[in-house]
């Protein structure tokens, strides 16, 4: 992101320019990633939003989601190790067109003018601006090392190996340092037997347990009613005896399944 500019500055440069209010978030590691609002202004007749002339389904990529890893999973057969890629910035890693630059201006509060070059937060396009590279990212690591498969959720990766393949996540992300593609040190985790994906540790809760095991879906409804009842979250209360009645059914398929038998 370049600036501030002002208004005459930025006007040499571009016949025309469009603007849309700077702001913030504060991400998990403690830093703050600007967002361009380009849906401001919304529902207004005169002023469309940079957002409302574009079309999310010409930024079409793929999301593989805790159901399709799921679904993987129950059609194993053999012992695996996970590995875990994430891109670092992602969205900042990927340019976007010089001819889209006049409509990818921010402004603060001070009416002072910034000018993105990358695949902005706030925009409808970003997600598949971005996940159209990583989609032929992951295509290459799946054909470039001796991998099952590869999983993405957004900049998230699940490399998923035999236990006796040679690959190791060192090889995989020097590769990709070749590519462009930098990583998140913090996230990038070494081949394992556990890894923790699309947020949650693969054991997952409840209701991601039934996409392995679908007959257990139909001793959820109690429980569901019941919470569904509380007005306050963390209220201890007694369980009613259907409840707990479902919860024994859970517990005995949970403590008696094996995947490898």
């Amino acid at each position: 992101m370049f600036g501030p500019f002002s208004k005459e500055e930025l006007s040499k440069k571009f016949e025309f320019f469009r603007s849309s209010p700077l702001g913030a978030v504060v991400n998990n590691d403690g830093l703050v990633q600007p967002i361009n609002n380009l849906s401001f202004p919304r529902n207004h007749v005169n002023i469309p939003s940079v957002n409302s002339f574009v079309d999310a389904k010409n930024f079409t990529t793929t999301w593989d989601d805790f159901k399709t890893v799921a679904n993987f999973f129950t059609q194993l057969i053999y012992p695996v190790k996970l590995a875990l890629f994430d891109w670092e910035k992602a969205y900042r890693q990927i340019p976007t067109y010089p001819s889209q630059w006049p409509l990818l201006i921010g402004q603060d509060l001070n009416d002072l003018l910034y000018l993105d070059t990358r695949i902005t937060f706030g925009g409808r396009a970003g997600c598949g601006s971005f996940g159209q590279p990583a989609d032929v990212w992951k295509e290459i690591m799946e054909n470039e090392f001796d991998l099952i498969k590869v999983f993405r959720w957004v900049d998230d990766n699940l490399f998923i190996k035999l236990e006796n393949a040679n690959t190791e996540m060192t090889e995989i992300v020097r590769y990709s340092s070749k590519l462009g593609v930098q990583k998140n040190e913090e996230k990038c985790l070494e081949f394992s037997n556990k890894q923790k994906f699309i947020v949650k540790v693969l054991a997952g809760r409840l209701n991601h347990i039934t996409y392995m095991l679908p007959q257990l879906r139909a001793y959820l409804n109690s429980l569901y009613k019941w919470m569904a009842r509380s007005q306050y979250q963390f209220a201890q209360r007694l369980a009613p005896v259907e409840v707990l009645e479902d919860m024994e059914i859970w517990h005995a398929a949970l403590t008696s399944f094996d995947k490898l038998d």
